[in-house]
């Protein structure tokens, strides 16, 4: 089993004062963090997991869907793609390289990805 610390217990938005946080939660044995995805660019994220790489520490995502019209696991077609789009937009994805596993904050599935 993997544990990860959810970044939202210090801050909604990880900059460049945070990464030490990261280097201290690898040495106290963690897996891994979730990035709160909420704000940012490409390069932030870009950044981040650039970081998260060279710590050794994994990545999943938190965010939030703000309503039915975003809902990634929604049946309808239009409402399931705004909704990934909202979830996973290319900000979020610039953390990983290749297939991983993410949480809709709302808490209702995991959906795998690539």
């Amino acid at each position: 089993m993997k544990i990860g610390f959810n970044m939202l217990l210090w801050t909604s938005h990880i900059t460049e004062e945070d990464f030490s946080i990261l280097d201290k939660l690898k040495k106290v044995g963690y897996d891994g963090i979730e990035v709160p995805v909420f704000e940012g660019d490409t390069s932030h994220f870009e950044k981040i997991g650039k970081v998260l790489k060279d710590n050794g520490l994994a990545a999943s995502t938190a965010t939030i869907i703000p309503d039915e019209a975003h809902n990634p696991i929604s049946a309808g077609p239009c409402s399931c793609n705004t909704g990934m789009a909202r979830v996973f937009p290319q900000q979020g994805r610039s953390l990983y390289r290749g297939p991983e596993i993410h949480k809709a904050a709302m808490g209702r599935s995991c959906i795998k990805l690539w």
